[in-house]
């Protein structure tokens, strides 16, 4: 009776062991770690020179891998980054949001992002992830994690607006009046210059041809004076022979 139950005690125990240690190895496996970063953006505040930015992580899973730090100080119209070590799948929520200051001048933002990540392995046992963020848990994905402070209207360090006035307007105005009326005037004396060349030309010409006509330098002078020349022939020649009809008869 003994052996058959040190027999049975064996098989039980072969059997507990068969499905024990598969489930211990798979407790005891670990995966090798992915690090990913979450990335913020805080945007410059209007007429301040300098001023700092609290954003802070938090997650309501027990199981969400935690950031290597929970609040980030990020100087305006700069950038940081949660880091965060994932060594198992799963999906993890968690919130990003800006703590406000004691600036009692400030309007400090009041979005709340709701970021996921997704964890999941692939074929050779690799952790695989991704990350999205929305507005206040809406539907609609940000494409960026960003927060803009703004300087209340009543701040004392609010830095005066300067206005623009008009009498460089009226310099420029007076210059191109007087640009204008130094144009014209140069148009007018030009004009006139244009004119008295012109008659001083015309006139010169006149008297150029008349002296051309006199001293037979041109062209058609001396054809005048060759055809007045053959008139004096033929008025000659036309007397003689009248008056030589006028002997004979």
């Amino acid at each position: 009776m003994s052996t058959i139950r040190r027999c049975f005690c064996c098989l039980a125990v072969c059997l507990l062991s068969f499905f024990v240690f598969p489930c211990c190895t798979a407790f005891a496996g670990t995966y090798e770690k992915e690090h990913l970063e979450i990335p913020v953006m805080c945007l410059d505040v209007e007429d301040l020179e300098d001023h700092i930015y609290r954003v802070t992580i938090t997650t309501e899973d027990p199981l969400a891998p935690l950031p290597q730090t929970d609040t980030l100080q990020i100087n305006q119209n700069g950038r940081g980054q949660f880091e965060i070590d994932i060594d198992q799948p799963g999906t993890f929520v968690y919130n990003v949001f800006e703590t406000e200051g004691d600036e009692d001048d400030i309007e400090y933002e009041q979005t709340v992002y709701t970021v996921t990540v997704y964890v999941e392995t692939n074929a050779n046992d690799e952790l695989l992830y991704s990350v999205t963020a929305a507005v206040n848990g809406m539907p609609v994905k940000s494409e960026e994690i960003q927060f803009q402070d703004k300087l209340m209207d009543n701040s004392e360090r609010k830095k005066p607006r300067t206005t623009a006035t008009t009498a460089p307007e009226t310099t420029t105005a007076a210059a191109a009046k007087t640009t204008t009326t130094a144009t014209a005037a140069a148009t007018t004396t030009a004009s006139d210059a244009a004119t008295v060349t012109a008659s001083t030309t015309k006139a010169n010409s006149v008297v150029s041809f008349v002296g051309d006509v006199l001293t037979g330098d041109s062209f058609p002078a001396r054809l005048l004076c060759i055809v007045i020349a053959a008139a004096l022939i033929i008025m000659v020649g036309a007397f003689a022979l009248r008056k030589k009809n006028g002997d004979n008869d």
